[in-house]
């Protein structure tokens, strides 16, 4: 936004920050957060501390660097304010869910959880932090609503990199499902509600996300790698008890001649019924692929799990995309279609949040920084989307 388009929505920003003022724990905290705000929305500035603290009246570039790296106040507090408001604005009965990751190359190694690793959003194995986050998705409005930083091993187990990035003691090594499984638990005990989960295949490759989403009540439609095994019938299991060569069995085994499982791409490539559905429109035209579904068991320790939706897009240029979902067997096949591609929308939100407020722009070192700096943009962009809802009269009254 221009300064002149700040000031025209100076009420909107002031009532905004109002929301979050007494979460903190000094006045002047609150007061440095709405400099950071009205900062983050500006255009042409590079969102960190000494760029800021010239752009923004009444800022200071060394106020402004201890509020973002030093200044002890609760990240989750702030985070937890906007998911009640996403909650009170931007509600949808068919929002859903999205866990993806993405990347912020670094230099050196001392920012907390920095190493040469992949990343999605660099397209390449580079020396990065990643962060986890969680995107609220509705017919209202997209926006980010929870983040985790993704702390490798290297880093959790080193006591001294810990203690020189300030990684609190209960932070252990979680791998990014882990990580995406404590969002969405923690998401349950707000008034914020979503009807589905989505994720990519790094995600959806793991069982056990499945699985524990399945557990938590989600509805979810998760890519899966071409790779991933499955039944296309479920195979007869031969129960724990005597055993005809060594020790007595512990638990379930295939039945003797029962059918092995098979890749979704080889079952895929069996398929021969495809309905054409308009998943989403597009900037110029609607966007149209073939779909196909049906019900299999994937493979889950050498023995079929729950029974599952194997959902398959075929796209234009021929290549295909799978999905496994737990959505109940009366689910449609445009339903499932659907779901499965409002995951593109948080690649959106990234988008729109690295360029418009600066995401990727910080230059903080330690575990609170990076957290601080994180929330602070979530909060800009759910403005910036508020304010788009408004105009657009999308907000629930």
């Amino acid at each position: 936004m221009k300064p002149e388009q700040i000031e025209q929505c100076t009420e909107q920003l002031l009532e905004f920050h109002r929301r979050f003022a007494p979460l903190f724990y000094e006045k002047r905290q609150a007061h440095w957060c709405y400099k950071w705000l009205h900062g983050l929305l500006l255009d042409g500035v590079r969102k960190c501390a000494a760029k800021l603290a010239r752009a923004v009246p009444g800022a200071n570039v060394q106020s402004m660097q201890q509020f973002i790296s030093d200044s002890p106040w609760d990240h989750r507090k702030l985070i937890g304010q906007l998911q009640h408001m996403v909650a009170e604005h931007l509600a949808d009965p068919d929002a859903v869910l999205v866990v993806d990751d993405t990347g912020f190359a670094k230099k050196g190694d001392k920012s907390v959880g920095v190493k040469r690793q992949h990343s999605g959003a660099l397209g390449k194995v580079d020396n990065c932090q990643i962060g986890v986050f969680l995107a609220y998705i509705s017919r209202k409005g997209n926006c980010l609503v929870d983040e985790r930083l993704y702390l490798p091993k290297e880093w959790a187990r080193n006591r001294s990199r810990r203690e020189e990035a300030g990684v609190p003691k209960q932070v252990q090594f979680q791998i990014k499902p882990e990580l995406a499984l404590q969002m969405v638990r923690s998401l349950r005990e707000t008034h914020l509600r979503a009807s589905w989960i989505g994720c990519d295949g790094d995600y959806g490759a793991v069982g056990a996300f499945r699985d524990a989403l399945d557990d938590l009540g989600f509805s979810f439609v998760c890519e899966a790698p071409p790779s991933t095994k499955v039944w296309t019938e479920r195979p007869a299991l031969v129960e724990p008890g005597p055993s005809t060569r060594g020790r007595p069995r512990a638990k379930p085994a295939l039945a003797p001649g029962a059918p092995r499982s098979s890749s979704v791409q080889r079952v895929a490539a069996q398929i021969e019924r495809w309905e054409r559905i308009t998943v989403r429109q597009g900037t110029k035209k609607p966007i149209c692929s073939a779909w196909a579904a049906l019900r299999v068991w994937p493979w889950r320790d050498s023995l079929p799990g729950a029974g599952r939706w194997l959902l398959v897009e075929r796209r234009q240029d021929g290549t295909h995309k799978y999905f496994l979902s737990n959505a109940p067997s009366e689910t449609s096949l445009e339903k499932l279609a659907w779901v499965a591609k409002q995951r593109w929308f948080v690649e959106q939100c990234f988008r729109d949040v690295k360029q418009q407020v600066g995401l990727a722009h910080f230059e903080v070192r330690k575990w609170a920084g990076f957290h601080h700096h994180m929330t602070v943009c979530m909060l800009a962009y759910l403005f910036l989307v508020l304010l788009r809802a408004q105009w657009k009269g999308r907000l629930c009254s």
